[in-house]
This record gives structure tokens, sequence and C-alpha cells, in this order.
């Protein structure tokens, strides 16, 4: 009697326990799925709200997190979403740097693409402009996503990494073995190779590229060279700075551009007015 008595207290008291471990997951899993419905709901309002082509938010609703951003490509190969913790990351590295080859790295449909920055570590390797990047420390790059190759690119400070790439228009494969540095990223970068000197702008930084892009003119003018301006690497980024940048080519008042929301709502931009830096003639664009 007593035996049965305690097998079966002992029964009650493992399913008190597994009701416990249960509730425990259970508390542990609903917040996370209710932030991620949370996330989904703010995303679909934005898309929906902002995005030219104005999707169904009945659409964005029905893709989980995981998905997110392989629906997002299919509205516009350049959308993406990124965490709050993810943007942090990406704006401390404008700010301060990041310890790694001095290059970015992008995506077509040969593959992946290393960009170098004039004078970082990769360049000063032997890696000058774009390449084909074919293999990390071994590793095939084909089938990796950007994050992906940007982790194995990443390191501490003195390490090395191992890069096997090919030109990007064709060529035999090369094997280079690269110092990661701190290395800050430049907005526009002044380049000279062979004797001469030309600005390329890599990336419209709010607040950094003007400044930038007016000293790097201003030091061209006084040389007296020809303001040559190489946008072929360009990643783009903020609409606004890029539109500043426009205003220090053209007249004040000569019209920009226009851009248009999902409602079909139109807006206008002009250059702004005293701030040309380069009148006719003296520009040469490579695109």
């Amino acid at each position: 009697m007593k035996s049965a008595q305690y097998r079966t207290q002992n029964s009650l008291l493992k399913f008190s326990w597994l009701s416990y471990l249960l509730l425990c997951i259970f508390v542990l899993w609903l917040p996370s799925q209710i932030n991620a419905q949370d996330i989904m709901q703010e995303v679909a309002d934005a898309v929906h709200e902002h995005h030219f082509k104005r999707p169904p938010k009945e659409a964005l609703l029905a893709v989980s997190m995981e998905r997110i951003n392989e629906f997002l490509k299919t509205l516009d190969p350049h959308s993406k979403y990124i965490t709050a913790a993810a943007y942090r990351k990406i704006r401390k590295n404008e700010k301060e740097g990041y310890n790694g080859i001095g290059a970015e790295v992008g995506r077509n449909k040969h593959g992946i693409i290393l960009f170098p920055f004039f004078g970082g570590p990769a360049y000063h390797s032997g890696i000058r402009g774009r390449q084909y990047l074919m293999a990390i420390n071994g590793h095939k790059t084909n089938g990796m996503d950007i994050d992906e190759v940007g982790n194995l690119l990443a390191g501490p400070q003195g390490s090395t990494v191992s890069l096997q790439f090919s030109p990007y228009h064709g060529g035999a494969y090369r094997d280079v073995k690269v110092f990661r540095e701190r290395f800050s990223p430049p907005s526009v970068e002044v380049i000279t190779e062979s004797n001469i000197e030309y600005l390329r702008i890599r990336r419209f930084i709010a607040h950094r590229t003007v400044p930038s892009l007016t000293v790097a003119i201003r030091r061209m003018k006084e040389k007296g060279l020809r303001l040559i301006l190489d946008l072929r690497d360009s990643t783009g980024g903020d609409l606004y700075e890029a539109l500043d940048a426009a205003s220090l080519f053209l007249p004040g008042g000569r019209f920009i551009g226009t851009v248009m929301d999902g409602s079909g709502n139109e807006r206008r931009f002009y250059a702004l007015p005293d701030q040309q830096l380069v009148f006719d003639r003296t520009l040469a664009l490579v695109g």
C-alpha cells in the first residue's frame, strides 16, 4: 500500500515538474512570438505605406520572419530587413571603423564581388579594383550570403585571412593572404593611379559625404586639376546626402529629380542655392 502510494506521489511530482518545465518554455517562447508578430506588423505597415508597389499587408503578414528578406527582394533587389542591433553595428562601424580587410562585398548573378578600398589592407596586399571572391580560408563562397562572407572576412586586428579571387573581367585565379587591420571606410576616396588623381564616392553617408567631397574638390581645384568623379562602385546610401552632393555640381534651383510614393504623390527636388563648386567643362564622370 505504501509502495503504491509512493509511486503515485512520485508520478504526481514528476508530472508537476514536467508541467512547470512546459510552462517555463511557453512563457519564454510566447514573448518571442509576440515580438516577431509586432515586428512583422511594423514591416508590413512601413512597406505598404512607403513602397512604390504597395504590396497588400496580408501578403507581408503571411511571410515568416525567417523569409522576410526573400520576399522583400521580390519587390526590390536592394531591399533588406535589418534588425535594430545590426543597424547600430553598421552605424558604429561607419563612425569608429572595424577590424577587417578594408573592402566591401556585393553579389551579382555570377558570384560574390570584392570592392577594395583605396589604401586599405586588401589594396596593400595587391588586390586592386573589383574582383570575384572565390574562396575564404579554403571555403568556397558559392552559395554564401553576404552576411556570411562579411563574418568570415572580419576578425581580430593583426590576424590573417587567405583569399582566392579572380579578375572581374576574367583571368587566372590568385591566392592572397591579407592582414586584418583597423579600418574606417571613407565616404569619398581620393585616388592617385598612373599619375591621374580622381575622386570616388563609395557611399552617401549623412553629414559625411558632402563635407568630404567639398574638401576634396577644393584641393583639386587648388592644384589646377580637372575633376574626375568615379561612381562605378557606389553602393548608394542616404538619399538626402546624395541630393545635397548634386548641388555641388549644379546651379541653385536646377531640377535634380522626382521621388514618387506608392500613392502616386510626387516630390520634386532642386539644387540648393550658393552650393555649386564645379562649373562647366571641369567635370568628367565615370559611371
